[in-house]
């Protein structure tokens, strides 16, 4: 059974109203942010063995999931600024950082440059591309140049909503989600349209801008920052490991877990990406506090 949410609504310092949704009513604050064009309601089932442990603040980033669009995209520290003004006034610190993909590697931006905020992490694929001192790809070649264009490209308007559901779920990444986590998604993916019909709650453009935009190699001055413990989860069939296997090394405590999948592997498999998420609070709280963790 999935734990009932209350609405989450947060007015940033730029003047743009952030949504999302607040899961559990544990002791410790957790900020959940997701994937880029996705929304946090899409991983609501994997989060789920989280709640009753934590007060999880799931933020729909810029332009995702009903939080306002921005004007412009020009790099990742509006959002970045976003959540750690979110952190100021809405959790008592230190807040575990909880993310997927572009979520975690704003999180581990944060858990870097705020380290009085933030305590421990867990974090889901995030985005490193390639080793320390290897050449890391540029926005207008290869992967990145690939899912630029696909976001540019995406259709984002349908005359009726049932007809944008069935072509959603008939393309990419979707077609493999359960049918829990697709369900929650389109229901805050989908917006009104202004002249009828729906739209895509993420526009094309500030999706591309996202992936136009990614961090390269300072992901790795991030972590030599970092002292919080931290456990990384990865998609069997998802991004090379070796790169996020390198970035955990640098860090004190961390440890990096293998799940079946490809990169949405929390809404491919939640019930086992729950399973893993329940493990990985279990290390961070007992390795904050000095515990001893058996694996």
């Amino acid at each position: 059974m999935i734990t009932p949410s209350a609405p989450l609504e947060f007015r940033t310092p730029a003047g743009l109203t952030l949504r999302g949704a607040i899961w559990g009513a544990g002791p410790r604050d957790a900020v959940f942010t997701h994937g880029n064009g996705f929304t946090v309601q899409a991983y609501r089932a994997a989060l789920e063995p989280l709640v009753p442990r934590l007060r999880i603040h799931g933020i729909n980033l810029r332009g995702h999931g009903g939080s306002e669009v921005p004007w412009d995209f020009p790099n990742w520290d509006g959002p970045c600024e976003d959540v750690v003004a979110y952190l100021r006034e809405r959790c008592r610190p230190p807040a575990l950082l909880i993310g997927h993909s572009y979520g975690a590697t704003l999180s581990l931006r944060i858990a870097a440059e705020h380290p009085e905020l933030s305590g421990g992490l867990i974090l889901m694929e995030p985005l490193v591309l390639a080793g320390r001192t290897e050449a890391w790809p540029l926005a207008e070649e290869g992967h990145n140049l690939k899912m630029v264009a696909e976001a540019e490209q995406r259709r984002s308007q349908w005359p009726e909503r049932e007809e944008a559901v069935a072509w959603l779920r008939a393309r990419g990444s979707y077609r493999g989600w359960s049918e829990a986590a697709f369900a929650a998604f389109v229901e805050t993916a989908l917006v009104p349209a202004a002249g009828g019909g729906v739209q895509l709650a993420c526009p094309p453009w500030l999706e591309a801008r996202g992936y136009g935009t990614l961090p390269d190699a300072i992901v790795f001055r991030w972590a030599d920052r970092i002292g919080q413990p931290a456990v990384f989860l990865h998609g069997d069939r998802s991004l090379p490991p070796a790169p996020l296997e390198e970035l955990a090394r640098v860090l004190p405590i961390s440890v990096v877990m293998s799940l079946k999948g490809t990169h949405t592997f929390p809404m491919e498999y939640p019930a086992e990406t729950g399973r893993a998420l329940a493990a990985a609070l279990e290390i961070v709280l007992k390795s904050e506090g000095g515990g001893t963790v058996h694996l």
